[in-house]
């Protein structure tokens, strides 16, 4: 692993509480992390290093993950650039619909003013929710297409009729397909996850909260695991989306939401 690889790995488990740069131990291949075969070519500028997470906003832990997320934008060294790859793989709770509805902001230029409101809309205020919050139990009617447009109108003053129709473009088409594609190179059986440089994947990462040391990021994964592409977390559902209920035994499998098969 380089050098600037290794930095983004410390700069993880600064933002994650775990440790500092400085008192991080080393990080050994297919204990810490895993390398992703046949890796991505950078599409970076020159010297820049890609920190890659992929999420759904309909993901109850990708939500919990937001404050770590931005604390890591802030600790990355200057050569790295944080994006984002939306999974859809759990067509139960809504995710290929928001995959597509970040696509779509993507595409039109807006998911920087959007990114974290989306989440917000979907586990804070209700307005795209997924899950009842008197029942906890997911709505019979799922958000639409429709209803993330009217959303981007209030949130970035993008036009429903152009949010649809960008929706339905090309260029949006061939962004999923791209997602879909890097997922499965990833080898990505949940969410969140992080991808480093195209090549490293993280093991597993903890988060502090309240003082206790909570899961939050990719499944624990063995290299066995990695290469026969295997589930390998039980899914959790989001009735389990409750920090507060979290068992706090950092041995035990990671918080993500797993890939429906």
């Amino acid at each position: 692993m380089t050098r600037a690889c290794l930095a983004i790995f410390c700069a993880l488990l600064s933002s994650m509480d775990i440790a500092s740069a400085d008192t991080a131990p080393p990080w050994k291949e297919g204990a810490n992390y895993f390398l992703i075969q046949a890796a991505r070519p950078s599409i970076t500028p020159k010297g820049k290093i890609e920190v890659t997470e992929v999420f759904s906003y309909a993901c109850p832990f990708c939500n919990d993950l937001q404050p770590r997320m931005q604390k890591l934008k802030q600790a990355l060294p200057r050569n790295a650039v944080l994006d984002y790859l939306p999974a859809g793989f759990n067509p139960n709770e809504d995710w290929p619909m928001f995959q597509l509805a970040y696509c779509t902001a993507e595409s039109l230029g807006v998911v920087e003013r959007t990114h974290e409101a989306m989440f917000n809309a979907v586990w804070k205020n209700g307005e795209l929710a997924i899950v009842d919050p008197s029942t906890r139990v997911l709505k019979s009617r799922m958000p639409t297409i429709e209803d993330a447009a009217k959303f981007y109108k209030r949130q970035a003053g993008v036009p429903i009729d152009k949010f649809l129709s960008t929706a339905k473009s090309f260029d949006v088409d061939l962004r999923i397909q791209k997602a879909e594609r890097l997922i499965e190179r990833y080898r990505i059986s949940g969410t969140p996850a992080i991808v480093v440089a195209g090549k490293y994947r993280p093991g597993t990462l903890h988060w502090s909260a309240t003082h206790s040391v909570r899961s939050c990021a990719n499944v624990k994964i063995s290299c066995q695991e990695v290469r026969k592409n295997r589930l390998c977390n039980a899914s959790p559902s989001w009735r389990n989306a409750n920090p507060s209920r979290m068992r706090t035994d950092a041995a035990l499998p990671v918080n993500t939401c797993a890939q429906s098969r």
